[in-house]
């Protein structure tokens, strides 16, 4: 046997070794994979339930889960214990069900873990057949299945819509100048309607007139940002402007008038 045949013996042996654990894995059928997402600070945080029902345990039953190669804090509760020191294989993760004490037949894991918010697309692969797989995003179902196969996968867009992000920052600051140009618009056509002639100048304060141009100018700004970060759509975007653009103009020749 000559030294090369030898090394190739060698390295096809390390590799049998290496996956030995992967080969051994139980096969088990998931009654249910339920996965929820949410944007937590700068992270997504994944929290996935897997049910399998009538499980069998034996002295050494192994259960393999995918996890993307990415996740971060990664922890593994089955039956109540917290399991430590899972076998990892890149995006693998192989965990020893030798310990596990069922109290019924049903056997519960539960999987955390964090992906980082450049994240766009979820991906999983089943190890199992599967029999109900969901995915939530923020509370809202983004993906629904009733039966996945072995070593099939999927991978899922995450999309932001418009609707979570209603009560955020930016659209509280909005909705409040919005408030103070109805208030504004009210009042000057109070004073149009009471006079039953254009307003006259001593009501138009270059004062009130500024004020009322910078809110205006600011509500562009929000409903222009608002619509780069993909939050309100085309439409309602370039009504929104047109309308204030209007306004702001209007109020700009007057303040024309009264500078000249």
């Amino acid at each position: 046997m000559n030294k090369r045949t030898l090394m190739t013996i060698t390295l096809i042996g390390f590799l049998a070794i290496s996956y030995l654990p992967l080969v051994s894995a139980e096969t088990f059928e998931i009654n249910s994979n339920i996965i929820s997402i949410t944007e937590i600070n700068d992270n997504y945080m994944v929290k996935e339930h897997i049910t399998v029902q009538n499980a069998i345990i034996k002295n050494d039953s192994y259960y393999l889960i995918h996890i993307p190669i990415d996740a971060e804090e990664l922890k593994i509760i089955i039956e109540n214990n917290i399991t430590t020191n899972p076998i990892q294989q890149d995006d693998y993760y192989l965990i020893n069900l030798s310990n596990i004490n069922l109290l019924d037949s049903d056997l519960n894991i539960d999987v955390t873990y964090y992906l980082p918010l450049s994240t766009l697309y979820f991906s999983k692969t089943f190890m199992q057949n599967t029999s109900i797989f969901q995915i939530k995003f923020d509370n809202s179902k983004i993906y629904s299945s009733f039966f996945e196969g072995k070593d099939s996968s999927i991978e899922i867009k995450f999309t932001k819509t418009a609707a979570p992000e209603s009560y955020n920052f930016y659209t509280t600051i909005l909705i409040v100048l919005l408030v103070i140009i109805v208030i504004v618009t009210s009042w000057y056509a109070f004073i149009k309607r009471k006079n039953g002639k254009e307003r006259k100048r001593s009501y138009e304060t270059s004062e009130l007139l500024e004020i009322e141009k910078s809110l205006l100018l600011n509500i562009l700004k929000e409903i222009e940002k608002m619509h780069r970060n993909q939050k309100i759509s085309d439409e309602s975007y370039n009504k929104l402007k047109s309308h204030y653009k209007q306004q702001t103009v209007e109020i700009m020749t007057i303040l024309d008038g009264i500078n000249n």
